[in-house]
Order: C-alpha cells, then sequence, then structure tokens
C-alpha cells in the first residue's frame, strides 16, 4: 500500500524539477506538468513559450469535459429538411454559374468543348425564363459588382475585362504572365481571381503556382493565398470562388482533369 502511494505521488510530481512540489499548471503545448516555481522561471526559457497555452490544473478536467460534450454533439446528426420552392425549365445543354441580380433577373453561362461558350441575362418568369441578352465570349469564370457590370477574363488570357451595361468592354488590367481562372467580387468591392501560370493544367507540379490574388478596386494587390501553414500548396486549379458575410474565403478547387473537385475554405 505504501509502494503504491509513492507511485502515485512521483506521478504527480513536476514534470520539469521532479519534486513533489504541488501541481498547478500544465503547459498543453508542452504537454507538461509544473509546479508554481517551474511556471515561472523554467518554462519561460522554452523556445517559443511565449506562445504556449498554459493553463490551471482545475480547468483540465473542465476542458476534457468540455471536448467530451462537443465530441457529443458533433455524434448527433440531424436530417436536413428542403424542398424545392420553383423550377425553370431552359433548353440550355449546361448550366456552369448563376448570379442573381434583383428584379428576378440572373446572369448565367455556360462552357464546354461540345457546346462552346454563352454568356445569358435573362428574366425568370412563373416557370421559364426569358432570355434578355446572350454574349459570345469564352471565358471561364464572371462577377457581377454593384452596378451589374460584368467582369470576367477570356479563356487562357491574362486581362481582367469589365463589361458595363450598356455593352461597352474595357481592361481593368492585365495579370500577365497569369492566366485568370476564376472570379469573384465581394461586398467591398474587392476582387478575387484564381490565378495559373502558363502551359498545361495537369499535373500540378513544385513548378506550378496556384493561386487566389486579392485585388482592391483601384486595382491594388493586396495579397496572394497558395500555401496552407506547413508550406503545401492549396490550389490546383481555381475554378469558382465565394466569400460569406465575414469575409471568409470558398474555392471550388479542380483537382484532375476529368474534373473531380473539392471545396477548399
Amino acid at each position: 500500500m505504501a509502494s503504491s502511494l509513492r507511485k502515485a505521488q512521483s506521478l504527480l510530481s513536476c514534470q520539469l524539477c521532479d519534486n513533489p512540489n504541488v501541481i498547478k499548471w500544465k503547459c498543453q503545448d508542452c504537454v507538461m506538468l509544473m509546479c508554481d516555481n517551474c511556471k515561472e522561471r523554467v518554462h519561460p526559457k522554452f523556445k517559443s513559450s511565449e506562445t504556449h497555452t498554459v493553463i490551471s490544473i482545475r480547468d483540465v478536467r473542465t476542458e476534457k469535459d468540455d471536448m467530451s460534450a462537443q465530441s457529443g454533439e458533433l455524434q448527433k446528426f440531424k436530417p436536413v429538411i428542403s424542398s424545392v420552392l420553383k423550377t425553370f425549365t431552359t433548353d440550355f445543354p449546361l448550366i456552369g454559374k448563376i448570379q442573381y441580380s434583383g428584379n428576378d433577373t440572373i446572369y448565367c453561362n455556360y462552357n464546354s468543348a461540345e457546346c462552346g461558350c454563352k454568356f445569358f441575362i435573362m428574366r425568370l418568369l412563373n416557370e421559364s425564363v426569358k432570355i434578355l441578352q446572350s454574349v459570345d465570349i469564352s471565358y471561364t469564370d464572371f462577377a457581377l459588382d454593384t452596378n451589374d457590370d460584368i467582369y470576367f477574363g477570356e479563356y487562357g488570357d491574362s486581362k481582367l475585362q469589365v463589361m458595363s451595361t450598356d455593352g461597352v468592354t474595357k481592361t481593368i488590367f492585365s495579370t500577365s504572365p497569369m492566366i485568370i481562372l476564376g472570379i469573384h467580387i465581394n461586398k467591398n468591392k474587392e476582387i478575387f481571381l484564381g490565378l495559373r501560370e502558363q502551359g498545361p493544367l495537369f499535373p500540378v507540379t513544385d513548378l506550378c503556382t496556384r493561386q487566389i490574388v486579392v485585388f482592391q478596386p483601384k486595382p491594388i494587390k493586396e495579397y496572394a493565398i497558395e500555401f496552407d501553414q506547413n508550406g503545401k500548396k492549396m490550389f490546383s486549379y481555381v475554378w469558382r470562388i465565394t466569400t460569406d458575410s465575414d469575409n471568409n474565403i470558398y474555392a471550388i478547387d479542380i483537382l484532375e482533369s476529368n474534373c473531380n473537385g473539392r471545396i477548399v475554405a
């Protein structure tokens, strides 16, 4: 019994000084239990210790309970109830993207090797759509600004162009030598572009550059997103981009020539 007690006490010794001092702290990054003295004098000497999370030993159980509760909640799947509110019929071979403008007006396109590329402005009717305008532009993606001006980059090109509501097209800027892929404009009028280097789409090698670049309306380049925190490439082919109300970025990333892909957030 005495031997068991001594063993239990040794397990609870400070892991930095090995003295049977009262354990009061745990570093979650080092995964170490510490006494008051080592927390104040020894642990701060560790590399990057200022970024470590040190919690009271009393909070360890609470933290574990919280994690267990969260894990339990994740196991409780709830059915998602959805229903079709309305359907509209078109004779398009496919639809690549739809963007709503207001007043039952939508902008959409399709782009395929078999059917070519078409862009439409349409009005939603009761069960069908009325085509207000069609434009022959070969491009990968488009985006609308608050004035319903259409931003696009022609397929395989580096020029970001905009077509105004009166049909006048002009070039905003060039991303040369990078080719424009996905396009998005957020509520702050920032322009998000998916870009890639010249050359074949796949395979994506270490020499490839696949990124999302954010521009101010000026335009002034703000920042580029290409690698994760581990230095790994995040994208292969940024086909579509969007943002939520908190300006978090979501991208549809095509991984292979057969169009298999994923959503990157």
